[in-house]
């Protein structure tokens, strides 16, 4: 079955915090033991890794693929979190793809070839990036042009480098975020199918600016979803079962290209956010068989 789930499923901030209250001595997070618990649970074909990851869970992860490869299908730029991470930030933010202040986009651009590097290394075939955030003083035009100038700089990058991996390009939750409209998206159509949207519908359905089945209707690119629910107040990470987007309609527009194998879904529930257990993810995952089964 074409489906993954995130690794924040079972390690997210909250842990990070527990993690970082302990002596220094005692920061250790058994990456092995993590992957080993996911899969055992789940059984999926493979995962998304979280950006959350801290780089001394790293080494037991390596230990992990190397016995079952291709477990880790993308990974969530910018994992693992940087050494001077601070904990209270959101590590996909400290970058802006978007920004107009150069020193700042080459410097998420650097990042982000980075964790390509990363996902070459593991197998991982996919990475997902946030695409930015508008800044004060300048129009969401000015942005967009910024965001364009970094995606065609990593697709020269990976052009250069003979790399396989596909990019994805994540819409945000709140109005400030860019890549958020129809015609945002198409702004990157050029660069499909090596660089696309990473559709996140949870993100899509909150966000006041963002119309969630408009862009399933319309927007082509689409190479990735991140898969959840919510109330359309909250980004909740909720099961998909629990909250108000209506899937049968937004399945209907996505249906064909994901068993085409166009589009790759991973499931993003995090249980800190919406208190989801084991159970609720297994009904999200049989949810989704239902709703990408081919309709007569």
């Amino acid at each position: 079955m074409n489906l993954s789930l995130t690794t924040e499923y079972v390690w997210g901030p909250r842990n990070l915090e527990d993690l970082f209250k302990q002596d220094v001595s005692a920061r250790n997070l058994d990456g092995y033991h993590l992957m080993e618990q996911i899969d055992s649970t789940f059984k999926l074909d493979s995962y998304e890794l979280t950006c959350w990851m801290p780089e001394i869970a790293m080494e037991g992860i390596r230990k992990f693929l190397k016995e079952r490869p291709g477990k880790i299908s993308s990974i969530h730029a910018f994992a693992p979190l940087r050494d001077d991470f601070e904990v209270g930030n959101h590590p996909a933010d400290y970058y802006n793809l978007s920004s107009c202040n150069e020193e700042r986009r080459t410097f998420a651009v650097r990042g982000l070839q980075e964790v390509i590097s990363l996902a070459e290394e593991i197998g991982a075939k996919y990475v997902v990036v946030h695409a930015g955030f508008k800044e004060r003083n300048k129009s969401r035009e000015e942005n967009l042009h910024s965001l364009k100038k970094s995606v065609q700089e990593i697709y020269r990058h990976l052009y250069d480098t003979n790399s396989r991996i596909r990019i994805g390009i994540e819409n945000g939750p709140y109005p400030s975020n860019m890549f958020i409209t129809p015609e945002e998206i198409r702004a990157i159509n050029d660069f499909y199918p090596n660089i696309g949207l990473w559709f996140d519908i949870g993100h899509a359905f909150v966000n006041k600016l963002s119309d969630v089945y408009e862009i399933a209707e319309h927007c082509q690119n689409i190479i990735g979803l991140h898969l959840h629910n919510n109330d359309g107040k909250k980004d909740l990470h909720a099961p998909l079962q629990t909250g108000k987007i209506d899937l049968t309609k937004l399945f209907g527009f996505l249906r064909n290209r994901i068993n085409r194998g166009l589009i790759h879904p991973v499931l993003e529930i995090y249980n800190y956010r919406s208190q989801s257990t084991d159970e609720d993810v297994r009904k999200s995952i049989e949810l989704y068989r239902e709703l990408i089964k081919p309709k007569k």
